[in-house]
């Protein structure tokens, strides 16, 4: 099998070591005769078969990283094509109880593997505007009545609380930015937002005609919730530096992460107007995208518990994301938020 000890879906779950083949058997008894692969890499809170024969990706789920099926549907009701169609199958195990699932394959590759397996040569153009497209279908769906909350939307405010209290000194001015400005973000359209947006659950496909990145589809909507509008775009960053990856051999970027943000928000301002017409709402935008960039990467997943403040020298990877965004390519489309200038401090 595929997961190594240190990283396996089974064990980190506590599961008996029989339940692998127990799902692998429960799927074949599901789908007789059909072609049943398993995909060279696992997610972390699921185990996944591809289906072939009919075009589906099975996985298995503890109870805690369960699928909302009405989230779900609503992703494809908003989204069409670009969400998989999601059914609920049964359990399999008793203690603890996994459920099962089947989503529409969409056809393609994530986009980390793309980017991977070619490092030059291809254009992120079409697919960022494509992504703006996808931020704006939400919008159009949006609520400002009586919606389904979420964990995360439940508890904006305490979570930032935490975060202005627990992140390194030179971050705390942007929670406090975001903080000072809550009430005029609460009072957004609230829409159906992704709540794993990044390289891999983003489906692309290369037209290679044009070396070009083409939109196929967006998966893994277990995290889903609706919350205000402008805070998805936090997974915004995530794909912008997945596709720094693709440099020509004379090291110079292909579009650059500036000149990409650029091309993606004049695409959602044609596709939002009011971003051009209503400085508030702008504004009230990028406060909901800040505050997404800091609820993403500085409140650690620790196997879904969303409940640590991320630290120094534990995790790295978040912190360095924080540093890169904040004081980095994204400095100055936070810097003027609120009125007030958002400066770096020494920590």
């Amino acid at each position: 099998m595929n997961n190594t000890v240190e990283d396996n879906f089974f064990t980190r779950n506590n599961l008996p070591e029989a339940t692998e083949r127990l799902c692998f058997g429960t799927a074949i008894a599901r789908f007789p005769g059909a072609m049943l692969v398993e995909p060279s890499s696992q997610g972390y809170c699921s185990y996944t078969l591809l289906n072939t024969s009919q075009q589906l990706v099975i996985q298995f789920r503890p109870e805690k990283h369960g699928i909302d099926l009405e989230i779900a549907d609503l992703a494809r009701e908003i989204h069409g094509s670009w969400a998989p169609v999601t059914k609920v199958l049964g359990s399999v195990g008793l203690s603890p109880r996994l459920d099962w699932y089947s989503h529409g394959l969409i056809s393609g590759k994530t986009l980390a593997d793309v980017v991977a397996g070619q490092k030059k040569g291809l254009d992120g153009t079409s697919l960022v505007r494509s992504l703006a497209v996808f931020f704006s279908q939400a919008y159009r769906r949006s609520s400002t009545g009586v919606r389904k909350v979420g964990r995360v939307g439940s508890s904006l405010g305490e979570r930032l609380v935490r975060l202005r209290e627990g992140l390194p000194v030179r971050f705390r001015r942007f929670v406090e930015v975001v903080l000072e400005g809550l009430e005029g973000v609460m009072e957004m359209p609230w829409v159906l937002t992704h709540g794993d947006f990044n390289a891999d659950n983003v489906i692309v496909n290369v037209e290679k005609s044009k070396g070009e990145l083409r939109l196929m589809g967006v998966v893994d909507w277990a995290e889903a919730e609706f919350l205000p509008f402008g805070t998805g775009l936090y997974g915004l960053w995530s794909i912008l530096r997945c596709l720094d990856g693709l440099r020509p051999s004379d090291g110079e970027e292909v579009g650059g992460r500036v000149k990409m943000r650029e091309v993606f928000w004049s695409e959602l301002e044609r596709e939002v107007p009011k971003l051009k017409t209503d400085e508030d709402f702008r504004e009230r935008v990028k406060l909901a995208e800040l505050m997404g960039v800091l609820l993403w990467n500085g409140i650690a997943f620790d196997n879904g518990a969303l409940d640590r403040v991320v630290e120094e020298g534990r995790d790295d990877k978040e912190i360095e994301m924080l540093d890169q965004i904040l004081f980095g390519d994204g400095g100055g489309d936070f810097a003027g938020l609120g009125g007030k200038k958002v400066e770096k401090c020494k920590s």
